[in-house]
C-alpha cells in the first residue's frame, strides 16, 4: 500500500499472473506496460489449471549468489545508475522481483539495490 498506483483496471479485466509475494500477485500486461501488485481478495481465475500454474511460479525470494562481477543500480534497468560493484561469489539476499532485474537488500545496512537476473544463481549452503 506504500507504492504508487500504477493504473486502476476495471472489474472483470483479465491479468496475466507472473508471480506471488505473500497476498500480492504480480502482474504483467499483455502490451508491455509497466508490471504491478493486485491483492488477491480482487481477483479470481479464469481457468483453475492456467491460473495455479502461473500462480504457483517458482519464488525469487532469498539467497543468492553472484556468477560475475555485477553492477548494483539504484532502479530495475541499466538506465539507472550504478550504486556498488559487486563481486563474483557474493551472497546477495533477493527481496522481490521486477521483470528480469532483483531486487537485493543488504542485512548489514549497504544500499539497496537492483541487479539483473542471469547474473545470479541460487545460494547453495555447500559454497
Amino acid at each position: 500500500m506504500k507504492y504508487p498506483v500504477v493504473t486502476t483496471l476495471p472489474k472483470g479485466t483479465n491479468i496475466n499472473v507472473v508471480g506471488r509475494e505473500g497476498y500480492w500477485l504480480k502482474v504483467e500486461s499483455k502490451h508491455g506496460g509497466q508490471p504491478g501488485y493486485i491483492d488477491e481478495k480482487f481477483t479470481q481465475p479464469v481457468e483453475t489449471t492456467q491460473a495455479a500454474l502461473k500462480i504457483t511460479a517458482t519464488p525469487v525470494v532469498g539467497a543468492y549468489k553472484t556468477i560475475n562481477d555485477v553492477d548494483l543500480r539504484q532502479g530495475p534497468g541499466a538506465k539507472y545508475p550504478m550504486v556498488a560493484k559487486i563481486p563474483s561469489s557474493i551472497r546477495v539476499n533477493v527481496v522481490r522481483a521486477e521483470g528480469d532485474w532483483l531486487r537485493v537488500e543488504s542485512k548489514r545496512g549497504a544500499k539497496p539495490g537492483y541487479l539483473e537476473k542471469r547474473s545470479v544463481e541460487p545460494w547453495d549452503d555447500r559454497y
